[in-house]
């Protein structure tokens, strides 16, 4: 399943959105929203992550109210237009999602394609109108035209059946490792795919392992060989060396299960073995998301599938959280390579993780004189800017020193070398001293002396 386009109207501060997700004719891969803080990115992300999972799961969102907007007594609305593949064959059919929160109403009304099966079932059995009806046989079998024209949506089949090959995952900001044992079956992965960006819910991560034992032990080891795979690409998590696991005569103890999943991490030239709960905000942030992207196409499938087949969509909010700038600038390209075939809308804070997109890649938000969230035009190349500039043209961050002290240092570098500064200007040059001082800043610098011949009048 793919995402082409996605409209959104009324949606908190946005009046209406519409973005094209699509690239010579072909969905994109990766689309990253751009935004400051109250711009609606986290939002536009739920909306398409309800959109995609049917009424009965996209209600169970903590405040389906809140997603409308409050300035206007609108309904808001969703619509996102897809494909997908059908689960006999490789031939693809298009998909047109959404939903709708009515002004006053707390709850989704999911819209949408109609199921085709159910569609073709019910005028099949459409009783056939006798000529000499009565009034009422009339309107009855009107009403029986109008419900077979209007079936459940397709998606809300998709989702109640669980069926293969429509993988939508959903991440929130809270993605730690869990403690080995603690996460719930997935017995509604439809559901469990996307609670973590909805509601918050932990996510599987690395448990699939004791899922995939308990109920697929033939795809564990594939899983393992799937999940060292990326752990041992030193692009996306530097000095991780192997994912290991416990045996089945594990201690189930709190301080057992801590060592049920463990890491070999590089320090020092030799290869430390500690629980992977124990890693960095990080690591856990990325090796359970990359975890349980796996384990969900595993489990979807029923069955093992190479990382460049994997496909689906996968909406992430702030994938960059808690990594380093350095890794932020491989994220993108090394998840682009690991999984190419997966499609990712996330948003970032980030001007680092941009290096890594193209031009059309990149959805920025800003809002406009009216209060109303807006895209923004396309921007220039992020490969081909300096930090300085990506600042700028990307996040609004104009100035040359980010900090007042910054600008100070500046300023008092002119000064101190200026023989013919003005009195106001050798005044100046002195409370710029004092401000630094204050602030434990010694430049180091002594004032050239004033040259009276060469020395500025200051302005009347």
């Amino acid at each position: 399943m793919y995402v082409n386009r996605v409209q959104v109207k009324n949606l908190r501060l946005v009046r209406e959105l519409d973005l094209s997700l699509v690239r010579d004719n072909a969905p994109r891969m990766w689309t990253v929203i751009l935004a400051e803080n109250g711009h609606c990115k986290t939002s536009i992300l739920q909306a398409i992550a309800m959109s995609l999972s049917g009424g009965v799961i996209a209600n169970q969102f903590r405040d389906v109210a809140s997603l409308r907007g409050i300035r206007r007594a609108e309904p808001f609305i969703t619509n996102v237009w897809g494909q997908f593949t059908t689960p006999a064959s490789d031939e693809r059919g298009k998909l047109h999602v959404g939903g709708v929160v009515e002004p006053n109403e707390s709850s989704w009304a999911a819209h949408g394609s109609p199921d085709p099966q159910k569609l073709a079932a019910q005028i099949k059995n459409l009783k056939p109108l006798a000529p000499h009806s009565s009034p009422d046989e009339q309107r009855q079998a009107l009403r029986e035209v109008l419900e077979a024209l209007s079936p459940p949506p397709l998606i809300a089949t998709l989702r109640d059946t669980n069926t293969p090959g429509h993988l939508v995952v959903a991440y929130g900001i809270n993605r730690a490792l869990p403690l080995p044992g603690t996460t719930a079956f997935p017995n509604n992965p439809a559901r469990q795919r996307v609670l973590s960006l909805l509601t918050g819910e932990q996510v599987i991560g690395t448990d699939f392992v004791r899922h995939l034992t308990s109920e697929k032990p033939e795809l564990v080891q594939p899983y393992l060989d799937a999940l060292n795979t990326v752990i041992r690409d030193s692009e996306l998590l530097p000095e991780l060396g192997e994912f290991l696991r416990a045996g089945d005569g594990a201690e189930r103890t709190p301080e057992g299960l801590r060592h049920h999943h463990r890491v070999t991490l590089k320090a020092g030239g030799e290869d430390v073995v500690l629980p992977a709960t124990w890693l960095s905000q990080g690591y856990q942030s990325l090796l359970s998301l990359v975890a349980d992207i796996i384990g969900q196409a595993y489990w979807d499938q029923k069955r093992a599938i190479p990382l460049g087949e994997i496909q689906g969509v996968a909406l992430i909010d702030e994938p960059d959280m808690h990594i380093h700038p350095k890794w932020q600038v491989r994220l993108v390209p090394a998840l682009k390579r690991l999984l190419p075939k997966m499609q990712f809308i996330v948003t970032t804070h980030s001007p680092l993780v941009l290096t890594g997109l193209l031009p059309d890649e990149i959805v920025r938000l800003v809002m406009d004189e009216h209060g109303d969230v807006v895209q923004a035009p396309q921007g220039p190349a992020p490969a081909l800017m300096t930090a300085t500039a990506l600042l700028a043209e990307y996040f609004g961050v104009t100035d040359t020193y980010p900090h007042k002290l910054g600008e100070a240092m500046a300023r008092l570098g002119y000064l101190i070398g200026d023989p013919g500064r003005s009195p106001k200007e050798d005044e100046e040059l002195r409370a710029l001293q004092a401000v630094l001082a204050e602030h434990g800043v010694d430049p180091g610098w002594e004032p050239v002396p004033i040259d009276p011949e060469l020395q500025r009048r200051d302005a009347p």
